[in-house]
C-alpha cells in the first residue's frame, strides 16, 4: 500500500507537468508573429511581423515611409492577422511654365 506522501507528490508532480505545458501553449499564443500586407507605393509585400502597432511595425521593417505619407491607418494601431496597411509615399512634381 502506498502512502499518502507518495500519493501526494505524484499529484504535485502532474500538477507541476501541465502548469509547465499551460504556460508554454500561452506563451506561443501570445507570440505568434501577425501576417501583415502592406502596399507601399503600388508594391506589395507580405511579411510576419512580432510588432505591436504599425508604426513599430514600419520602423521594425524599415519601410521607406516619406514624412507627409499617406497611411490607411493610425500608427498606434495594434496589428492582427491579415492586416492590410497602404502606404503612398508623396511625390515631388516640377511643373514648367
Amino acid at each position: 500500500m502506498e502512502s499518502s506522501m507518495i500519493k501526494k507528490a505524484r499529484k504535485v508532480r502532474v500538477l507541476m507537468i501541465l502548469a509547465i505545458v499551460v504556460t508554454l501553449s500561452l506563451g506561443v499564443f501570445l507570440y505568434r508573429g501577425n501576417e501583415v500586407t502592406v502596399d507601399l507605393d503600388g508594391k506589395i509585400y507580405e511579411v510576419v511581423s512580432y510588432s505591436k502597432t504599425v508604426g513599430d511595425f514600419i520602423e521594425s521593417e524599415e519601410l521607406p515611409v516619406k514624412e507627409g505619407a499617406y497611411i490607411s491607418v493610425p500608427l498606434d494601431t495594434r496589428l492582427r492577422d491579415s492586416k492590410e496597411i497602404y502606404i503612398k509615399n508623396p511625390k515631388n512634381y516640377t511643373i514648367s511654365v
